[in-house]
């Protein structure tokens, strides 16, 4: 089914890479997924996740992928689907509470270099113009500083190619922020609805809330599907990352480690990678049938660099955020209805074969040594190796817990949220040495801090575990702890 075209890429050096999979990783979990590339990796020691510390239970009900985030100064920020952005200290204390008024917030939020930090509220109205009612998605972006003051809250652009009518757009995906120096810019994967199909778009915020870029990434045509139907019903029926449709037929009830048969990931996220010549290149994942690349600069905007076509299928397939390795290529998870597979694109020019593996619905996580962690959605996780065996599979780690949540990876550890259980699995020996009892995990990935605390949400509850008795210093490696080296991109195949 799937098959590899590389469309357009230009004549970039590459060769000159010596990065390792995880090179210039923070010790910061700012970003939905650990950094901008999205690895979920931090470069610290962790302790397994056996008795919690932090409990903050009451929350609310939070998105579907929208766990906590961490700043430099171990304040952890998660936002609800009430619209309330909380912030903690690292005891769990509770330091402060902003509101994003008549908004939901839909995503983690994402942390600026000086602390601001970014979160998208979403909402829907009825707009009544023209004799007919029609449902109008709306966005905003809100930036609040770090003791609570709101700077501003932005509004989305409507699509570049879409009706006005339908509003700005939505969006599950978590913010990204580009960084050159002291010059940094926002940016958002959005879906703008037309009358028979849609437009994946990329918007670009400067920190001063103004829009930059409205970037079209692919256009989508359903062909005559709806039969009718209105384009709310048209919506609810294909996009699964929005809420679910409210089904006349009785939905089964899930076991206490299943997930919900209507719960399915966020819209991907942009992943960024600087090449060694300081070049910027911006990929997403457009949940159809293709993986694009961009070179950026907030002056000249979005320069498509690739387009991998990934599939002919009409209805196409689901695919996670991408993450970036060090020397450039990007990983994506890609699930049909009934298979799953790690898919990989540029910017590098060589090409890899994609790798089949179970079912998942998660973004790939990728481990100090450079393996991928899958996370399979039955219950599992996969690992598949980098350099020098690429694409090799490892054997397989069977968990007893449903999740759709991306793994958390230390230098030490790799954390699983699963629905009734948190695991922690040793990253050397790939062996689960701790299994943590909650309710309604499975949703959000684990976020670490720079001491190595590990936070996790699960249900309505926050949970905080400590770090490790003895550590090294943040960003640094321990003595006697020696990384495998990642062979250049001159010497790979």
């Amino acid at each position: 089914m799937l098959h590899r075209q590389l469309c357009s890429v230009r004549n970039i050096i590459l060769a000159a890479f010596l990065l390792s999979a995880v090179s210039g990783a923070t010790a910061t979990w700012d970003h939905a997924h650990g950094d901008a590339a999205n690895r979920g990796f931090v470069n610290v020691d962790t302790a397994p996740a056996a008795n919690d510390l932090v409990r903050v239970a009451d929350l609310g009900s939070f998105a579907i992928g929208a766990g906590p985030v961490i700043a430099a100064d171990g304040t952890v920020y998660l936002g609800n689907r009430a619209g309330l952005l909380k912030a903690f200290a690292p005891d769990g204390t509770l330091k402060w509470t902003r509101d994003t008024p008549g908004h939901e917030i839909v995503a983690s939020p994402v942390i600026g270099a000086d602390g601001s930090i970014y979160v998208i509220g979403a909402r829907t109205v009825r707009d009544h113009r023209g004799g007919q009612v029609v449902t109008r998605n709306e966005l905003t972006l809100y930036r609040f500083t770090s003791t609570a003051a709101m700077l501003w809250a932005a509004p989305f652009p409507e699509g570049t190619l879409t009706p006005a009518q339908f509003g700005t757009g939505v969006t599950s995906a978590a913010p990204n922020i580009w960084r050159s120096g002291a010059t940094e810019v926002i940016l958002v994967p959005v879906l703008h609805r037309s009358y028979n199909g849609h437009v994946i778009s990329i918007v670009a915020f400067s920190t001063g809330g103004g829009v930059l870029f409205n970037q079209p990434v692919t256009t989508v045509d359903y062909g005559d599907i709806t039969g009718g139907a209105s384009v709310g019903e048209t919506l609810c029926g294909i996009f699964f990352f929005l809420p679910p449709c409210f089904l006349e037929e009785t939905v089964p009830i899930p076991e206490p480690n299943e997930l919900p048969p209507e719960v399915n990931p966020p819209m991907p996220s942009v992943a960024l990678f600087t090449s060694i010549g300081n070049e910027p290149f911006v990929v997403v994942a457009d949940n159809y049938q293709n993986i694009v690349g961009y070179t950026f600069s907030p002056e000249a905007g979005f320069q498509e660099n690739f387009r991998k076509h990934i599939t002919n299928d009409e209805r196409g397939i689901s695919m996670s955020s991408p993450v970036m390795l060090g020397d450039g290529h990007s990983v994506v998870r890609g699930n049909s209805d009934s298979q799953g597979w790690v898919l990989f694109a540029g910017p590098h020019p060589v090409d890899w074969t994609e790798v089949v593996v179970p079912h998942t619905g998660t973004t790939p996580t990728i481990t100090g040594d450079g393996k991928i962690v899958m996370v399979d959605r039955a219950g599992g996780v996969t690992l598949v190796s980098t350099y020098p065996n690429v694409g090799v599979v490892d054997p397989h780690i069977p968990l007893a817990s449903e999740s759709i949540a991306p793994a958390a990876a230390s230098r030490t550890h790799i954390f699983v949220s699963g629905v009734d259980k948190l695991y922690t699995i040793d990253a050397a020996s790939l062996q689960v040495v701790e299994e943590f009892l909650w309710e309604g995990g499975g949703l959000s990935s684990p976020a670490i801090s720079a001491d190595g605390r590990v936070y996790a949400l699960a249900g309505d509850t926050l949970y905080g575990f400590p770090a490790p008795p003895s550590r090294c210093p943040p960003g640094s490696l321990c003595p006697g702890t020696v990384r495998p080296p990642i062979a250049p991109a001159s010497a790979r195949p």
